[in-house]
This record gives C-alpha cells, sequence and structure tokens, in this order.
C-alpha cells in the first residue's frame, strides 16, 4: 500500500520510501447503513441521475495539523494492519481522482514509474482531474490520463460531479480540500487521526476558516490509537450558532 507525506499526499517525497513500507490510502468511506449519502446528493436533472460522491481522504494528527514535517517519523513508524486492511478495500471504489496543483506536481515525477501496491495500479489507471488557474495542461503517461480544470471550482466540479462513475477521491491537496468544503462540494471528510501531536505545522481549518458543521457518518479504529472518522459536511453555521460560547454566570 501506498506511503503518504506529511500533506497526505501518497508517495511523493523519495525520503518517504526509506525503510519498510507501512502506509495507509484512506479511500472513501464504505457504502452501507453507516454511510449517509450527503445532502444534495441527488441530480436534479431530468435524468434523475444519482451525483458522484466526491470524497476527501487526508491524515491528521490530533491537534489537527495536516502537514506535520516535525513528526514525520511517529507518523509513518505506526503500523496498523486493521487499519491499512480497512482502507485498502475501498481503493476499488474509487474511479476518478480530483487534485491540487501541488499535489498534482508532487505525483508526476513519482507514480508513473512506482512499484508500490495497489496504489501504484489505482492512480496510474484512473482519471486525475487537475484544479489549476496557472497552469496551461497537465499530463500523465499510461491509460489514467490527466484533465485540467480552470474554469470556476464550483461549475468544474459540479459538472464532473454529473458524469457517469463511481466515487471521486480528493487525496492530500489541503487548500483544495478547504475550498470544495466552503463550496458545499465536498460529500464527505475522511480522516485518519493518529495519536501524535505536532505542535506546529499547516492545519486543514486554519485561523478565519468559516465555522462549519460536520455530522460523523462511520468510524473505525484499530490497535494502534488510529482513529478513522468520516465526516458528512452540513454546511455552514449561522452567526448566532458560531458565535461565542456564554460564560457561566455562577
Amino acid at each position: 500500500m501506498p506511503r503518504y507525506d506529511a500533506a497526505g499526499n501518497v508517495g511523493t517525497r523519495t525520503e518517504f520510501l526509506k525503510g519498510p513500507l507501512r502506509p495507509i490510502a484512506p479511500e472513501e468511506s464504505a457504502r452501507g447503513p453507516s454511510v449517509m449519502r450527503s445532502t444534495g446528493s441527488e441530480d436534479s436533472g431530468s435524468a434523475g441521475r444519482v451525483a458522484r460522491r466526491l470524497v476527501a481522504n487526508m491524515l491528521s494528527t490530533l491537534d489537527g495539523v495536516v502537514r506535520f514535517e516535525a513528526v514525520h517519523d511517529a507518523i509513518f513508524g505506526v503500523h496498523d494492519e486493521q487499519v491499512e486492511a480497512e482502507f485498502a478495500s475501498k481503493i476499488a471504489e474509487e474511479d476518478a481522482m480530483l487534485l491540487g496543483r501541488k499535489t498534482y506536481e508532487e505525483w508526476l515525477p513519482f507514480w508513473p514509474n512506482s512499484d508500490i501496491e495497489p496504489f501504484a495500479s489505482h492512480i496510474n489507471r484512473v482519471p486525475k482531474y487537475v484544479v489549476s488557474r496557472t497552469l496551461n495542461s497537465v499530463t500523465w503517461p499510461g491509460p489514467g490520463q490527466a484533465h485540467l480544470l480552470r474554469g470556476d471550482l464550483r461549475d468544474e466540479v459540479q459538472v464532473l460531479k454529473q458524469q457517469p462513475g463511481g466515487t471521486i477521491g480528493v487525496h492530500g491537496s489541503p487548500t483544495l480540500v478547504g475550498s470544495l468544503i466552503q463550496a458545499d462540494l465536498l460529500d464527505l471528510l475522511r480522516l485518519a487521526i493518529y495519536p501524535v501531536v505536532a505542535g506546529r505545522g499547516a492545519r486543514l481549518f486554519g485561523e478565519g476558516f468559516p465555522a462549519e458543521r460536520f455530522r460523523l457518518v462511520d468510524s473505525f479504529s484499530g490497535p494502534s490509537g488510529i482513529a478513522v472518522l468520516t465526516y458528512q459536511p452540513l454546511g455552514r453555521l449561522e452567526r448566532t450558532e458560531a458565535g461565542d460560547i456564554p460564560r457561566n454566570a455562577g
């Protein structure tokens, strides 16, 4: 299985390949009674087609850091066969990927020639949609070609979700994930939370991120203490809901 870098990207830096490969590849949460369909996932078109789900997969520390170079060894020193098996079982449910520019640029030199399975075959097989307004073109060798999305994020992703197909996965790309949440485009947020405090580093929800409400729809934990939590975004909190908690007068 693939090894993730500190941003939640898979195998983008050669130093992550040193030593035993004990990676985790978060994919879409399992379909079933424990996972609820995101609000607005039904196609409003005349055909009544069900829209594809967009699922973000992130690694995080206990303090919410998603770029955790300071505790890299502590994160990737954790080996949990149960969690790895849980993630591996989800790869087949994803038939497309949505990537931010930085993730795409880090992946391109590595994955086309990688033999780290099962993710290498998967990422090289499925189409990849790269969100960027600065790139003029994108490429990917092999059958899983790359496609550039340069237009309005909401418009581009809504068109993609209405196309026939299965789950669209977002890997790494924390800036893109935040934008998708704010645009009400993300159906599920899957977080693999490691029992480590980074103390510093970029967070998925940084200072100034709008107040949002989420619902826990699935959870899994292994003996290592890694908790895999899948949340459904419910939208922006109203000002009265997101305000300061009143102090206890007593």
